[in-house]
Order: C-alpha cells, then sequence, then structure tokens
C-alpha cells in the first residue's frame, strides 16, 4: 500500500474512533498538501484537539520541527491541544502531546521511550 493511501486509512480509522462519542472533522488538504497543518479536528464540551496522525513500519517516528511549529501555531490560533496520533506496526494508536517528543536536529521524535497517552486517556467522555 502507498504511503498516502496507508496515511489516508489510519487517518479515516481514528476519524471513525473519534466520531463515535466526540465531532470531528478531517481538515480540508489533509494528506495530500504538504502546508496543510492538522489532519483531524475534535472537540467535545469544550475541549478541543487538533491532531496530525502518523504511521510507521519503524520503531520511530521523525516529525519535522517546521511541521510541529505549524501544528503548534494553529492550535494555539484555534484554541486547541496539539496532539500527535502515532500507528506503529501491530499496535493500537498512541497519542503524544508535541512537548514530549525528543529534539533531534531539525526534527522531533517519537520512539518506544516518548511518554504516550491511551485513545480513553485523551478522549474520554467528559
Amino acid at each position: 500500500m502507498a504511503n498516502k493511501n496507508k496515511g489516508t486509512k489510519h487517518e479515516n480509522e481514528l476519524f471513525d474512533l473519534i466520531n463515535k462519542s466526540w465531532r470531528v472533522i478531517r481538515t480540508a488538504g489533509s494528506g495530500t498538501k504538504r502546508d496543510a497543518d492538522c489532519d483531524l479536528i475534535a472537540g467535545k464540551n469544550g475541549n478541543i484537539y487538533v491532531i496530525e496522525v502518523k504511521s510507521t513500519k519503524k520503531k520511530v517516528v521523525y516529525i519535522s520541527k517546521n511541521q510541529i511549529d505549524r501544528l503548534q501555531k494553529f492550535s494555539e490560533e484555534f484554541g486547541a491541544i496539539p496532539i500527535i496520533a502515532l500507528r506503529f506496526p501491530r499496535e493500537k494508536f498512541k497519542f503524544c502531546f508535541i512537548w514530549y517528543g525528543e529534539v533531534k536536529d531539525n526534527s522531533i521524535k517519537f520512539g518506544k521511550e516518548t511518554k504516550y497517552q491511551t485513545f480513553q486517556d485523551i478522549f474520554n467522555d467528559y
């Protein structure tokens, strides 16, 4: 499966999970534009998250510092909390607040040692 198709598949899968109890939208240009600020926006009872979805076959994911900075700026302007949703092979989604990533040159590393939250931790019913 091509990377774009795999990414879109995981974005749609997460959309469906969140949509069971929260309001969620997939952003225009998600997965197609290099400068899209996030993939999903989810909200419930005043809690808003902007979410960047990443999937990999590797044990770590590197996200450019530029992309993290754009996600953070967009979330601040939107009054939301920025989150990275990661999908590692044969695992459920893991969620990470962007400030828990490890800065490596011009990218942020998310790996086994990163502090993650579960789906229930993030999207529990308020």
